[in-house]
């Protein structure tokens, strides 16, 4: 079983949605009937509340049971979200629309295996957005973290629903790539469980990403610290990265 998979059952509670992060990518959209392509959409906590405010959402996720959960919500809160298990490299197998913001949040797009493929993906999300439009990209500051040598990030803790998730690092730069290792924590009364992981992610520095959003045929972008539209900086806890078709 996949790391998403098995803590899907809790995932709402590690990552609930964030309002800065809703309110910059509807800024970016506009109007309230603008079509919204969610990438990697994980539970679909986003767009979920997204459409509940009227926009037009498709979500993708690799994951098949990210996606039956985003369609469980989607139902219970009497929403249309139209969802595919799609990989971020298969795009435009699945969809043909045009969307006016395509997103791609939560460290997601440094989940692919090299930089040909996440060119690969930003370029089939160009192809994806309409004209005049956005795409909106996150990922930690892998700047920060490298120069800096960090091991860990902030441990998330829900006290009310007992979950602990820490999160550490492991650099190893002669494959230039990062050992993401986490540790979920499940306390119930005096039953606790636990799930160890690892999962490698490439640290995408933010003048690859820069060149690689270039290529893709980007007119221009802008980089942010964080989702208040900080000026980004080589220590930001993350890099937003908002593209114009």
């Amino acid at each position: 079983m996949s790391f998403y998979n098995e803590i899907s059952k809790y995932y709402d509670k590690i990552f609930p949605a964030g309002e800065e992060q809703l309110n910059f990518i509807k800024e970016a959209a506009g109007k309230k009937e603008a079509r919204i392509l969610d990438i990697a959409c994980g539970s679909g906590t986003y767009s979920v509340a997204l459409a509940k405010e009227g926009y037009k959402v498709t979500a993708v996720d690799i994951e098949e049971e990210m996606i039956r959960k985003l369609r469980d919500k989607a139902d219970r809160e009497k929403v249309d979200v139209e969802a595919f298990v799609c990989s971020m490299t298969e795009l435009e197998e699945k969809l043909t629309e045009k969307y006016q913001v395509v997103f791609c949040i939560g460290n997601s797009l440094v989940h692919l295996k090299n930089h040909e493929e996440i060119e690969d993906a930003l370029r089939q999300m160009y192809n994806l957005t309409a004209d005049d439009g956005i795409v909106i990209i996150q990922i930690m500051n892998y700047d920060r973290i490298i120069k800096f040598g960090l091991k860990e990030l902030p441990t998330i803790i829900n006290q009310e629903d007992g979950i602990e998730f820490i999160r550490k690092y492991d650099y190893k730069p002669e494959l230039k790539k990062i050992d993401f290792n986490t540790t979920l924590i499940v306390k119930d009364g005096n039953n606790v469980k636990t799930f160890n992981n690892t999962v490698e992610l490439l640290p995408l520095l933010s003048n690859e990403l820069a060149d690689i959003v270039e290529k893709a045929g980007f007119k221009r972008y802008e980089c942010y610290g964080d989702f208040k539209a900080s000026p980004y900086k080589e220590d930001s806890y993350m890099l937003v990265l908002k593209a114009y078709r």
